[in-house]
């Protein structure tokens, strides 16, 4: 499969996508699509680098990618003063 997007995110946007899971899950049919487009185009997370299934991809399926490696989260980088 080849990947659109990119698999490494800083944590708050992690935070920010699993979000926009959520909203997916519980909005109609013409907000979903909205959101969706906000997670390609603002994170380049495309749900299809990640399944194929119908079903729906939940925060839940992005945390066990996280925690099988295929997602990656990162801490923000540090802010240098002086």
């Amino acid at each position: 499969m080849a990947v659109k997007g990119k698999n490494t995110f800083i944590s708050y946007e992690a935070d920010e996508i699993k979000n926009i899971l959520l909203k997916i899950r519980n909005s109609d049919i013409s907000l979903q699509k909205d959101y969706r487009n906000q997670l390609r185009s603002k994170y380049q997370f495309f749900i299809s680098d990640f399944t194929n299934s119908k079903k729906g991809f939940t925060p839940s399926d992005f945390d066990s990618l996280v925690q099988l490696g295929q997602i990656i989260v990162t801490k923000p980088p540090a802010i240098k003063v002086g």
